[in-house]
């Protein structure tokens, strides 16, 4: 207090202080305390576990997955409510007020992407978030499965099964995925990931899994890329997991920057959430929304440092896993692990013939390579490889996916995805 009235007495003593030509002007405040940006407040803020977000000049989507990719890298969410009223507003709830203040901290003014959706953030006087439902607007990751239908029991069979009968097992190719060190068990719910207990996005609005029916595409920019090893079906190779992919275009102004059109939103987000730790190369791929809802075609294209074309079209092509209800109902998509599945082998391919297709592109060899069981010496061939991390095996799925491969005089495209076994953290 005295340091105050002191500085004030001198400046109307005439003994001002200026700054440059610009005298300064001293008087007293009726403010009694200066808060400190991303800090509470000293005249009663109460810090609390859960946050409330205002979300300024939101012009891109705003919902649970955006929210949980930025807060979940700082500190565990626990839920999420968005509200879309008069403005976006976020409710996010952690586990204790230390995380939401290390959120704070670092969000408070931040933009989630360039130049739009700034973040206001100041703590919530709510002490816990009701959430009844998982969707982009509500999410309770203490329970993943919440709002899932319940299987029901089976129904009574009319006569007891024949005591010395034991049916054959039931195989699908697309759909057992035995683990290596586990007996088989049934696949995960659609959108949940074990390992991580944190659920992909889901497919609402889509007629079956992943079929993008009556959506508009939605564009996406790719950073981190390595120029010299990246291209346009590389990185097709890599998306068309997680839906169908129109085009690629690779900015030569803009050393491993992409941009990459996807048949609709829902893919787009699948890929964006799936790819948010994955290296690629040996870097960190970065992805996020681009201003553009699509990418134009180009007439004159320009070479990669690799020599294949910086721009391709796929809106039909037939690699493209999600053209129809049917083709969409037969993946599952899952994040990276370090087990791939392979299949659409032709009949006869051998574990030597697949080692050497992944020679040949120069790609990881997998530490482990099984072979599922046919149906008859005219059914496909599909199988599990496993590598030493996740980085290999996604480094394998942009180099050999979608590779011919030619067996006993017949030939076909080798598929890869990422399977449900094995494990995500490298």
């Amino acid at each position: 207090m005295n340091d105050a009235m002191n500085c004030v007495e001198e400046h109307h003593r005439g003994r001002s202080v200026a700054i440059g030509t610009s005298p300064l002007v001293i008087s007293y405040s009726p403010t009694k305390v200066i808060n400190r940006k991303n800090e509470p407040s000293k005249l009663g803020e109460k810090v609390t576990h859960i946050l409330l977000l205002n979300v300024h000049n939101p012009t891109y989507p705003i919902n649970t997955n955006v929210i949980h990719s930025i807060c979940n890298r700082i500190a565990e969410v626990v839920r999420i409510v968005v509200f879309k009223r008069r403005q976006v507003q976020v409710l996010v709830e952690f586990k204790t007020p230390e995380d939401a203040t290390a959120v704070k901290k670092e969000l408070h003014g931040a933009d989630i992407y360039s130049g739009s959706c700034t973040l206001h953030i100041e703590y919530a006087r709510t002490p816990k978030l009701n959430v009844k439902k998982n969707d982009e607007n509500t999410w309770d990751y203490t329970n993943p499965s919440l709002n899932m239908p319940e299987r029901s029991a089976p129904k009574a069979g009319l006569l007891e099964p024949p005591p010395d009968y034991r049916p054959p097992p039931r195989y699908d190719p697309y759909y057992d995925y035995p683990r290596y060190d586990a007996p088989h068990h049934p696949p995960p719910p659609m959108g949940y990931n074990y390992d991580t207990a944190y659920p992909m996005p889901r497919d609402s609005g889509y007629s079956s899994r992943g079929y993008e029916s009556d959506d508009e595409p939605a564009t996406m920019m790719v950073y981190g890329m390595n120029a010299n090893l990246f291209d346009c079906d590389k990185l097709f190779n890599l998306l068309c997991l997680f839906g169908n992919v129109n085009k690629v275009k690779f900015l030569i102004s803009k050393e491993g920057c992409a941009m990459v059109e996807m048949a609709g939103k829902h893919a787009l987000e699948r890929a964006m959430q799936a790819l948010l730790h994955v290296k690629c190369f040996g870097r960190k791929l970065e992805l996020s929304y681009s201003k553009q809802n699509s990418v134009n075609d180009v007439k004159n294209v320009k070479l990669l440092p690799n020599g294949k074309p910086s721009f391709e079209n796929y809106a039909t092509s037939r690699f493209n896993r999600f053209t129809t209800p049917k083709a969409a109902s037969r993946n599952r998509i899952q994040v990276p692990k370090d087990t791939l599945h392979f299949y659409n082998c032709p009949p006869g391919t051998t574990e030597p013939e697949i080692r050497g297709i992944i020679n040949k592109f120069k790609a990881p060899q997998p530490v482990k390579m099984s072979f599922l069981p046919s149906r008859d010496d005219k059914s496909k061939v599909t199988g599990m490889m496993q590598f030493d991390s996740v980085n290999d095996a996604t480094d394998c799925i942009l180099l050999v996916n979608n590779t011919p491969v030619v067996a006993e005089e017949t030939s076909s495209y080798m598929k890869l995805c990422f399977s449900q076994s094995g494990s995500s953290r490298d």
